[in-house]
């Protein structure tokens, strides 16, 4: 683990560094476009992008998050990679069994069935049982919020707590192939704008509002302050590292958590993503370089690591919001 050079001596804030493993399958299928059975089996997010990961969190000395779908972790190469990532320190999640984009709008049976079979596959496949969720599509909705406290989960990271939420599906539409894909209300969250932007307590019945009593802790995805845009690596790419850098500082003078989110394709070869990176917006979102993304990746890491205290979304909880842990919610583990 490299030293940490800080620019000061108070208490650096804690960084919680999450990544997607949505499969190129399940970022086809979000956007109109099928996969063939070989193809799933072969996938560049496990095959190419993890193992990537896990050599730069390895360089910069930071352990992470992966939220995994279920149905990726019933291969047996896809289960070895994560077991690797278990065996380097690194927490997996549940992202549910199918990466259904609209869960909440589903029966509360189905979303009990999608979060409960990605538990057993997740499980089996790395000897850990998941302790957190996040909804495909950041779908923070009542019905979601509702089934990860019956699954006695310990926490949830759906909620992205952004005003652009209609552009957003908007921009899922355009790069869709029949234009519908992607662009229904669970996408993007539906009222999450109003929700604080740091780690609190949701109301399961309102998961944009702090709980005044057995929330459920929500770990929502970094926005920046004053417009609330989207303070992820997707963006990053696009707007830049001197935007990225820059709100990267805000983050560090504010003093509170960041919760930076990767996804697989982030380190992915744009050849394995053709069919997406069509059109202009298609080749800013899907079209960059391997050397280009590891780059920016790169930055993103070396600032974490100096700057701010990485730390794990289960390890967080554990030690910053341990209270959940009296809720009494069936099965939920106990904070160390």
């Amino acid at each position: 683990m490299p030293a940490r050079c800080r620019t000061s001596d108070a208490q650096p804030p804690p960084a919680l560094i999450q990544v997607d493993l949505d499969a190129v399958w399940a970022v086809r299928e979000v956007y109109g476009l099928s996969t063939s059975e070989p193809d799933r089996k072969t996938d560049p997010v496990y095959h190419d992008a993890l193992p990537a990961f896990l050599d730069l969190f390895e360089e910069y000395g930071v352990r992470a998050t992966f939220f995994a779908v279920g149905m990726d972790a019933e291969d047996e190469g896809k289960a070895a990679r994560l077991r690797q990532a278990v065996e380097a320190g690194h927490e997996v999640a549940n992202h549910s069994y199918t990466h259904q984009i609209g869960l909440g709008a589903l029966p509360s049976d189905d979303i009990d069935a999608e979060i409960s079979q990605a538990q057993q596959c997740l499980e089996r496949a790395t000897g850990t049982t998941p302790v957190g969720f996040r909804s495909p599509g950041y779908d923070a909705s009542p019905a979601v919020l509702q089934a990860v406290g019956r699954a006695g989960l310990l926490y949830d990271a759906s909620m992205l707590p952004t005003y652009l939420g209609p552009a957003l599906r908007a921009v899922s539409r355009k790069l869709s192939q029949h234009g519908k894909a992607g662009g229904g209300r669970g996408h993007y969250g539906q009222g999450s704008w109003r929700a604080p932007r740091h780690p609190y307590f949701a109301d399961p019945d309102r998961p944009w509002k702090p709980a005044v009593e057995n929330g459920i802790p929500e770990l929502p995805v970094s926005v920046t302050r004053r417009f609330r845009a989207p303070f992820h690596a997707s963006v990053g790419m696009v707007l830049g590292t001197t935007w990225t850098a820059r709100t990267l500082r805000a983050f560090r003078r504010e003093g509170t958590p960041l919760i930076y989110l990767l996804h697989g394709v982030d380190l992915c070869s744009p050849r394995s993503l053709t069919d997406l990176a069509k059109g202009r917006l298609g080749r800013r979102l899907f079209g960059r370089g391997i050397e280009e993304k590891r780059s920016f990746v790169r930055t993103v890491l070396e600032y974490v690591s100096k700057e701010f205290e990485p730390s794990r979304s289960v390890d967080y909880i554990h030690a910053n919001m341990p209270v959940c842990c009296s809720v009494g919610r069936a099965g939920m583990p106990q904070a160390g």
